[in-house]
């Protein structure tokens, strides 16, 4: 975090010409981050309260999107599109570490409960919801590598098995799908081959990061 501020009050968006909304983004997310080391510490000793442990990453996360996101809204037409289309695939892989992070509380816990579940079955429809959007926008090579992949046995293992979790009630224990594994998770947001070929001029800076996040 060293490296986004000036000083104590100020982030380097306030040394540089940016619109306002990315300035009080990146101080809010600046903020947020910083809060997380002490309770890394709570989460290694395992004296975090796991819920306020979920709902600060989460929002620290959220608050990194929402400023890359002005970011591209900023962005020359072209350019903005392609990086609204990773942006979008990056959430979505984001969706999915959520989806393992409630999976492995409920495991660990021995138990799925109410509020973990409908947090489970929501963040299964925003991934959903993101990866069709992002497809839908995807140039021709691209989209028809998407489709091709969406058809094929590890993406639907995947689908299967949140549908196997989503499927259980509440309170009981712990599903434990056996085709949620290391292996499948980070793969069906991942796989498609886009952010390597995103359309740019060449000699251009990528407009977006090419490297998803570290779940993928």
């Amino acid at each position: 975090m060293a490296g986004l501020r000036l000083d104590d009050d100020h982030t380097v968006a306030a040394g540089a010409d940016l619109p306002g909304p990315v300035t009080a983004g990146l101080e809010a997310f600046v903020a947020s981050a910083q809060q997380l080391r002490d309770l890394r510490t709570g989460v290694v000793d395992r004296s975090a309260d796991w819920d306020k442990a979920y709902e600060q990453y989460t929002r620290t996360i959220d608050a990194a999107f929402r400023v890359t996101g002005t970011l591209t809204g900023i962005q020359e037409a072209r350019l903005g599109s392609d990086a609204r289309v990773l942006l979008e695939f990056a959430r979505a892989g984001e969706m999915l570490s959520r989806e393992d992070a409630l999976l492995t509380s409920a495991q660990l816990g021995r138990t799925f409960d109410v509020r973990r579940l409908r947090l489970f079955g929501g963040t299964i429809e925003t991934r959903m919801n993101l990866t069709a959007s992002a497809a839908s926008d995807l140039p021709g090579p691209q989209r028809e590598a998407w489709r091709a992949f969406t058809k094929g046995s590890a993406y639907n293992t995947v689908l299967t098995a949140e549908q196997e979790v989503a499927a259980a009630a509440p309170g009981r224990k712990a599903p434990s799908p056996s085709r949620w594994t290391p292996g499948s998770r980070p793969t069906p947001v991942c796989a498609v081959p886009y952010a390597r070929s995103a359309r740019r001029p060449t000699g251009t800076r990528p407009v977006a990061p090419t490297r998803w996040p570290t779940a993928c």
